[in-house]
């Protein structure tokens, strides 16, 4: 019983060390095959500054 308890507990951190975002686990959860669309993501009022490329001002 206690080796199965070991095991099972041993289980459960190396599932918790590759734990999902929270962006995954919604859609897994609610994706196209859960009838839930999501949409690109979207700005929040304001631009989001790309640090790839150099500014030209």
């Amino acid at each position: 019983m206690e080796e199965m308890v070991r095991r099972l507990i041993c289980e459960k951190r190396q599932q918790s060390v590759a734990q999902a975002t929270p962006s995954e686990i919604v859609r897994r959860y609610f994706g196209p095959l859960g009838g839930v669309e999501l949409g690109e993501r979207a700005g929040f009022g304001f631009k989001v500054p790309d640090f790839q490329a150099p500014s030209s001002t």
